[in-house]
C-alpha cells in the first residue's frame, strides 16, 4: 500500500520525459517498441536493455533485443535464467543513480516487487490484447483461434502479483483484418504497441493519474499454445477450423498427423472457401465427396497454376486444400513431388 502511494504522487509530479529507461524484451515483437524508442530521444534521454542470456543454436536464434542492443552500442544486462528473484537492478550507466522507468514488452519473466519498486516510475508493459480480454502468454493465436473481428493493444502498468493485471494507461483498437495469420497480426500489434507506448510516454504524467483498473468481470486467458494442440483430429475438426488453427498456430507449430505410420506436417493449407475456384469447376462435390470419411485425402491438379497439384483432406464437415508437406525424417515438398514419392491412392488412403 505504501508503495502504491509514493508511485502515485510520484506519477501526478511534474516529472515529464525525456526519461531514462530500462528496456526488458527478447523477440521480434519487442524489438520494434525497442526500434522506436531509439528513434525518440525527445521521449527517451538514456536507454539500457535486459534480455535472458543468449543460448543461439540451429533452431532458436539469437536473441533479436540482444541483437539490436549490440549494434546500436546499448549497455546489455542479461539476468539470471528463467528467474529475476534476487537479481539486482541496474544503475543507469550514464548517471550512476535508478532508472526512471522500466518497459516490458514480451520478456517473458515475471517483474518482481523489488524490481518493480527500483522504478520511480515504476514500469509499464505493451501487451497485444484489449485487456482485460485475454490475458497470457498467446493473446494473438487465440485472436484468431476464436474468430475475433476487434483485437488491439494495451499499455499497462506491471502488477505487483499477476501478469498482465495491472492497471491500463492506454488502449487502442483495430480490426482484425479477414484470413490474417498469425505473423500477419503479430507485425501489425507490435507496430501499433510501439506507437502507443511513445504516446504514452509523451504524456505519462496524465497517462499514469488516469490510469483505470481492470474489470476482474471481464477477464479472460489466452495460454501458451502446447504443440499436442496442433495435432488434426479429423473427424472432430471442420474445415474452416482447421484454417482457423493453421492461420493462428502454423508459423510457430506447424499442423501435423498421421500417414501411413508416419508424421506428416501439413506446412501450407489455403481457405477451404477457395475450392471452386481451384478446381475451376461449379460443382467441385463430383471429385469431393462430401460424405468421404473424414481424413481421406486426394491429390487434383491445381487448375489455376500450370504443374501443381493439392492435396485435399476431408474434415469433419467438408474438405480443405494443402500445397505443402513435410513427411518425418524429410524434406518440406510440394504436393506434386509428395504424389510421386508415395503413389497417393487417391480418395482410398487417409491421414490419422
Amino acid at each position: 500500500m505504501a508503495f502504491t502511494r509514493v508511485f502515485r504522487a510520484y506519477s501526478t509530479s511534474a516529472h515529464k520525459p525525456p526519461y531514462s529507461v530500462l528496456f526488458f524484451g527478447t523477440d521480434d515483437f519487442s524489438v520494434i517498441t525497442l526500434k522506436r524508442l531509439l528513434e525518440r530521444r525527445d521521449v527517451v534521454r538514456h536507454l539500457e536493455v535486459v534480455c535472458p542470456p543468449d543460448t543461439p543454436t540451429k533452431k532458436v536464434p539469437k536473441c533479436p533485443v540482444s541483437q539490436l542492443a549490440n549494434s546500436a552500442a546499448l549497455k546489455l544486462h542479461h539476468p539470471p535464467a528463467k528467474t529475476l528473484s534476487g537479481w539486482k537492478v541496474p544503475q543507469a550507466a550514464n548517471t550512476g543513480h535508478p532508472f526512471d522507468i522500466g518497459v516490458v514488452v514480451s520478456f517473458g519473466y515475471f517483474l518482481t516487487k523489488p524490481v518493480l519498486a527500483s522504478f520511480p516510475l515504476r514500469a509499464v508493459n505493451v501487451h497485444p490484447s484489449v485487456l482485460p480480454k485475454y490475458r497470457g502468454a498467446a493473446p494473438i493465436q487465440h485472436t484468431i483461434l476464436n474468430n475475433e473481428h476487434e483485437t488491439g493493444v494495451s499499455i499497462i502498468e506491471l502488477h505487483e502479483d499477476k501478469f498482465d493485471a495491472g492497471r491500463i494507461l492506454r488502449q487502442a483498437k483495430i480490426s482484425v483484418p479477414p484470413d490474417a495469420h498469425y505473423l500477419q497480426l503479430h507485425n501489425q500489434l507490435a507496430e501499433l504497441g510501439a506507437q502507443e507506448l511513445i504516446s504514452t510516454l509523451e504524456d505519462f504524467p496524465r497517462q499514469a493519474d488516469n490510469a483505470k483498473a481492470q474489470d476482474k468481470a471481464l477477464v479472460s486467458h489466452a495460454p501458451k499454445i502446447e504443440k499436442a494442440q496442433a495435432r488434426i483430429v479429423w473427424s472432430e475438426m471442420t474445415a474452416e477450423h482447421v484454417y482457423r488453427l493453421y492461420r493462428a498456430v502454423g508459423a510457430k507449430i506447424p499442423l501435423h498427423t498421421t500417414f501411413r505410420g508416419k508424421r506428416a506436417q501439413l506446412t501450407q493449407l489455403l481457405n477451404p472457401s477457395t475450392i471452386p475456384s481451384l478446381c475451376m469447376m461449379k460443382f467441385p462435390d463430383s471429385i469431393l465427396d462430401p460424405n468421404a470419411k473424414p481424413g481421406t485425402i486426394i491429390v487434383h491438379p491445381n487448375e489455376t497454376e500450370e504443374d501443381e497439384y493439392i492435396l485435399y483432406i476431408k474434415c469433419s464437415d467438408a474438405w480443405i486444400p494443402c500445397t505443402r508437406i513435410h513427411m518425418q525424417s524429410k524434406r518440406e515438398i510440394a504436393i506434386g513431388q509428395f504424389d510421386n514419392g508415395y503413389q497417393i491412392v487417391s480418395g482410398q488412403e487417409q491421414f490419422l
